[in-house]
């Protein structure tokens, strides 16, 4: 199974309450507490796109169908084959799927202080950013890495218990991790669309496995 992913602008959502009505309980709760209609827009979007997804697929599993873990993780018990994952910044939603484990990652690319990189990134990492011909594409290697260390935690489950700087994040011909000076066995993919984005996906025991650019849609679709 390929590694897949989507991605939406929840920015040009209309007809909120027709897409509110068509989730299941689980999804409206997580619609319903958040604060701002930005905020609800991006948590109904994650459902939708989810939702999306499994109908893509023809497989039997319906959004209804989704349980969540002691560790608060949603899954499907039925079809533990079918892994997910969701994240959001700015206007953006990205979902992956994957047949394991797998972390995704989206960041919108701002000013940043890249003391920040002194913080949370290793030696090589912050000679990668230093070695960029200018402010801008220093910028752009620091989401880069960023979003490829987010999605690597998020498969991990280890969220900042894993210290960032415990890990290098190579990018090269291609893109490899080394924890604690061994290769470990993930992929990742990194995509940059133009859009004021980076995305990033990381994927475990996909050795075999491609990871497919991400297929971009809008409210027709879903």
């Amino acid at each position: 199974m390929n590694i897949k992913s989507y991605i939406i602008d929840s920015e040009n959502i209309t007809g909120f309450s027709e897409y509110y009505n068509r989730l299941p309980k689980y999804f409206q709760k997580r619609v319903d507490i958040k604060h701002f209609q930005k905020e609800k827009n991006l948590s109904l979007c994650g459902g939708l796109l989810l939702d999306y997804v499994l109908k893509e697929q023809g497989n039997d599993l319906f959004l209804r169908d989704i349980q969540v873990g002691d560790n608060g993780k949603p899954y499907f018990a039925d079809m533990t084959e079918f892994q997910f994952n969701i994240s959001h910044s700015g206007t953006k939603v990205f979902l992956a799927v994957s047949e394991n484990n797998v972390g995704c990652d989206v960041e919108f690319i701002r000013d940043v202080n890249m003391k920040i990189a002194d913080r949370y990134f290793s030696e090589n990492e912050k000679l990668y950013i230093k070695n960029a011909q200018n402010e801008a594409k220093q910028k752009e290697r620091f989401f880069d890495l960023w979003t490829l260390k987010e999605s690597f935690l998020k498969v991990r489950g280890a969220g900042l218990s894993l210290p960032l700087t415990s890990f290098d994040i190579l990018i090269d011909d291609e893109i490899r991790i080394v924890q604690n000076a061994y290769p470990c066995e993930y992929k990742f993919g990194l995509f940059d669309f133009n859009d004021g984005y980076k995305y990033a996906i990381c994927a475990e025991n996909a050795k075999n496995n491609v990871i497919s650019e991400p297929k971009l849609l809008n409210f027709n679709d879903i």
